[in-house]
């Protein structure tokens, strides 16, 4: 640890954040343009916000309705999202937006980052429950202008719920799923979710803790998962805030046939993310600041042989802090932001060695409303690269038109980058090397899109996006070793629709699609592991009936094809009882049809799968 001690991190600040812009559309809400808006840090007025990319939002309402318990089974019911999952409940799960590889989307809590960059597989440790999620948004597009690095292909906000009332609620839930093997492994499942939020006029707080365990449906698949996490709000003078936010997940699971399959029949992995983040509001003369200080810490510790570690293991202490300042002032034409960011990545590793770099970044822009019908967002974030001495800069513009008072368009350019992970460039292992020579991925991105709202709800949109010098890895034809290398540039060609519509008060529907084309060279006798296994097609649908004041059903399809590997179609049933005012009962049954199918790489996913939960809400004030 004293490498860490050695490497402190001179915080300075940075302004960063989402801006308003299009919700996926509730089947149980009449959408209204004036009011839609997602977490925003740039511009104190949000309802001033430019709405010129596609943003899905999904609601706490929207999640309790789905046939899901985890994070991570809320994100396989969206139509833009291809979750390549290796094991159940977010034992591991490898995100990807519109195509993207799983290291090209940026994930953030309450607009925290929770970047990794020893590897993207890690992304999705995140240690909040179901219950916490006030709404989750998903901005597509090459972002770089707005999230600075990794936000290549777009970013995922997970907001949890503000600790302002007076309530706690308990859940515990089980279920059995259709063995996968000769060993008749079920994977019994048994989880435990609580929650409680207090406080005073002067400060609130809220606390959750979660546990997770499931036996396994095939050999060596089991997982274990422990999460606790904070969120307080401590009320300044004027008017001004503190938010106080903490976390840590620990999740340990069998790891077979994830990464060198067939060979690591009985592999394990745990890994331990936390993070703590200080964020606050100010008002000072004409100027709205917001800063924010953060850190993430992940342990990552692999083992290929469980019973024999000696044989081949890997220890990563991956560290990543850093500090932003927002700020904005209304003007004439709209409103101007500014602002900067610190930030250091720290990592010690038996394998990858001791490593660290540095970045600077800081951005200006304008918001230009033209009349009462036009509104458009230039600006650019510019990047220095300490540990390179390089720099990089991001020009975006999005452009928001209303047709009518239910209709809008809009459009966007965007540009951004990632970082090769230090997997990527150091990992030695005897399946795998790493590139110490790679360079950053970057992207270019164009969108036109329309959306409306009413009681028929929809957006169409179709993008395009080309990332130069994209990673991935490739070997020769006949060879066993895997090499990351910047192989070719990738043009990627896709449409996304998304539509919802409530009928008579008790039925609600929905269907999300998106289609992608991918198109890039690949030289003869050489063969790449990942750059094929995203979807071409990806149909979401959800059917929804309320019975009674007490009774209600949801039936939700998926279709996946993919370039290469299994394609499939899932059915999803949950039926959910308010048995008492406080007291509630759901009965889901996942893949319904018990189909066989493989999200990613060689590891095949659970069949049939039953389970049951009860809830109790207590003291709600």
């Amino acid at each position: 640890m004293s490498y860490f001690k050695q490497k402190s991190i001179a915080l300075s600040f940075l302004i960063f954040g989402s801006y308003i812009s299009q919700a996926q559309f509730l089947a149980n809400d009449t959408l209204n343009f004036t009011t839609l808006q997602i977490t925003e840090k740039r511009f104190a007025d949000q309802s001033l916000m430019n709405e010129g990319h596609t943003v899905q939002i999904i609601s706490s309402a929207d999640i309790q309705a789905l046939p899901v318990k985890t994070i991570a089974e809320v994100l396989t019911y969206v139509a833009g999202i291809d979750l390549d999952e290796r094991g159940l409940l977010g034992a591991q799960a490898d995100l990807s937006l519109q195509g993207a590889g799983f290291e090209q989307t940026l994930i953030l809590v309450n607009g925290i980052p929770m970047r990794d960059a020893q590897t993207g597989h890690h992304l999705m440790n995140l240690p909040v429950d179901i219950n916490q999620i006030e709404r989750i948004e998903i901005t597509y597009g090459a972002a770089g202008r707005l999230y600075g690095s990794n936000a290549l292909a777009g970013a995922i906000n997970f907001v949890t719920k503000k600790p302002n009332t007076y309530s706690s609620s308990f859940e515990t839930y089980t279920g059995i799923a259709d063995p996968r093997d000769n060993n008749g492994n079920g994977n019994a499942l048994v989880g435990i979710q609580a929650n409680a939020t207090w406080g005073m006029r002067k400060a609130q707080h809220a606390i959750g803790v979660g546990l997770l365990k499931n036996d396994g449906y095939r050999y060596n698949s089991a997982n274990t998962q422990y999460k606790l996490n904070y969120q307080g709000r401590v009320h300044l003078n004027n008017g001004h805030f503190l938010d106080i936010i903490g976390g840590t997940f620990f999740n340990e699971f069998g790891a077979n046939g994830f990464y060198a399959a067939p060979y690591d029949v009985d592999a394990v992995e745990t890994v331990n993310t936390s993070y703590f983040a200080l964020q606050s509001s100010i008002q000072k003369n004409k100027w709205t600041l917001r800063p924010l200080a953060y850190y993430r810490y992940n342990s990552d510790h692999y083992v290929f042989i469980a019973d024999q570690p000696e044989v081949y293991q890997n220890w990563h202490f991956g560290t990543t802090a850093g500090a932003e300042l927002h700020a904005s002032q209304k003007n004439k034409w709209g409103n101007f932001g500014l602002g900067i960011e610190s930030r250091g990545e720290i990592l010690a590793s038996n394998n990858l060695g001791k490593r660290s770099r540095y970045y600077f970044n800081t951005y200006a822009e304008q918001q230009l409303k033209l009349g009462d019908k036009t509104t458009v967002v230039a600006g650019v974030n510019g990047q220095f690269n300490a540990s390179s001495n390089t720099y990089s800069f991001f020009p975006g513009v999005e452009m928001n038109q209303t047709i009518s008072n239910t209709v809008r368009a809009y459009a966007n350019l965007g540009t951004g980058n990632r970082m090769a992970s230090f997997t990527e460039m150091y990992y030695v292992g005897p399946g795998n090397i790493g590139n110490d020579s790679l360079n950053s991925e970057m992207a270019r991105y164009v969108e036109v899109g329309m959306r409306k709202s009413g009681k028929i709800q929809f957006n169409a949109s179709a993008f395009y996006r080309q990332v130069i010098d994209a990673i991935t890895y490739t070997r020769e034809t006949g060879t066993t070793v895997w090499a990351p290398s910047n192989f070719t540039s990738v043009v990627y060609k896709g449409a996304q629709f998304n539509a919802a519509m409530k009928v008579m008060n008790k039925t609600n529907f929905s269907l999300n699609y998106m289609y992608l084309d991918a198109n890039f060279s690949l030289d003869e006798g050489i063969e790449t592991k990942y750059a094929f296994e995203h979807a071409r097609h990806r149909l979401v649908g959800q059917l929804s009936y309320q019975w009674n004041k007490s009774f209600s059903t949801l039936l939700a399809g998926r279709y996946v094809h993919r370039f290469i590997g299994t394609n499939y179609t899932l059915f999803d049933l949950r039926l959910n009882w308010n048995l008492r005012e406080n007291v509630s009962m759901t009965a889901d049954i996942t893949n319904l049809l018990n189909r066989k199918y493989i999200d990613s790489g060689f590891v095949e996913m659970p069949g049939r799968w039953y389970r049951i939960g009860f809830k109790f809400n207590l003291n709600n004030k």
